[in-house]
Protein backbone atom coordinates (compact mmCIF):
# COMPACT_ATOMS: atom_id res chain seq x y z
CA UNK A 1 0.00 0.00 0.00
CA UNK A 2 1.26 3.46 -1.30
CA UNK A 3 2.07 6.05 1.90
CA UNK A 4 -0.81 8.22 0.07
CA UNK A 5 -3.34 5.56 0.08
CA UNK A 6 -2.86 4.97 3.92
CA UNK A 7 -2.95 8.44 4.53
CA UNK A 8 -6.47 8.81 2.60
CA UNK A 9 -7.90 5.52 4.93
CA UNK A 10 -6.44 7.15 8.05
CA UNK A 11 -8.17 10.45 6.86
CA UNK A 12 -11.66 8.95 6.04
CA UNK A 13 -11.72 6.48 9.32
CA UNK A 14 -10.81 9.57 11.19
CA UNK A 15 -13.61 12.17 9.23
CA UNK A 16 -16.00 9.19 10.13
CA UNK A 17 -15.48 8.37 13.26
CA UNK A 18 -15.77 12.55 14.05
CA UNK A 19 -19.39 12.24 12.56
CA UNK A 20 -20.54 8.98 13.66
CA UNK A 21 -19.28 10.83 17.25
CA UNK A 22 -21.71 13.75 16.50
CA UNK A 23 -24.01 12.03 15.07
CA UNK A 24 -24.82 10.33 18.89
CA UNK A 25 -24.88 13.34 20.57
CA UNK A 26 -28.30 14.69 20.73
CA UNK A 27 -27.65 18.68 19.79
CA UNK A 28 -24.67 18.64 18.11
CA UNK A 29 -24.48 20.04 14.14
CA UNK A 30 -23.73 17.21 11.89
CA UNK A 31 -23.72 19.31 8.67
CA UNK A 32 -20.03 20.07 8.99
CA UNK A 33 -18.61 16.68 10.20
CA UNK A 34 -21.21 14.88 6.89
CA UNK A 35 -19.79 16.99 4.52
CA UNK A 36 -16.01 16.32 5.51
CA UNK A 37 -16.56 12.29 5.85
CA UNK A 38 -18.25 12.35 2.35
CA UNK A 39 -15.22 14.41 1.15
CA UNK A 40 -12.39 11.99 2.51
CA UNK A 41 -14.58 9.45 1.33
CA UNK A 42 -14.51 10.71 -2.60
CA UNK A 43 -10.92 11.21 -2.10
CA UNK A 44 -10.34 7.76 -1.59
CA UNK A 45 -12.92 6.44 -4.08
CA UNK A 46 -11.08 8.09 -6.74
CA UNK A 47 -7.65 6.53 -5.23
CA UNK A 48 -8.88 3.25 -5.36
CA UNK A 49 -10.53 3.45 -8.83
CA UNK A 50 -6.52 4.30 -10.04
CA UNK A 51 -4.78 2.02 -8.04
CA UNK A 52 -3.07 -0.93 -9.46
CA UNK A 53 -1.72 -4.04 -8.14
CA UNK A 54 2.19 -3.81 -7.87
CA UNK A 55 4.06 -7.18 -8.72
CA UNK A 56 3.73 -8.45 -5.06
CA UNK A 57 0.10 -8.65 -5.31
CA UNK A 58 0.30 -10.00 -8.94
CA UNK A 59 2.53 -12.98 -7.50
CA UNK A 60 -0.09 -13.57 -4.88
CA UNK A 61 -3.04 -13.92 -7.61
CA UNK A 62 -4.28 -10.54 -6.11
CA UNK A 63 -5.13 -8.41 -9.25
CA UNK A 64 -8.06 -6.93 -10.29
Amino acid sequence: MTADLERVIADARLASDELGIRLDREGFEVSRSRADALAAFNVLITLLREARPNERAKGLGLGW
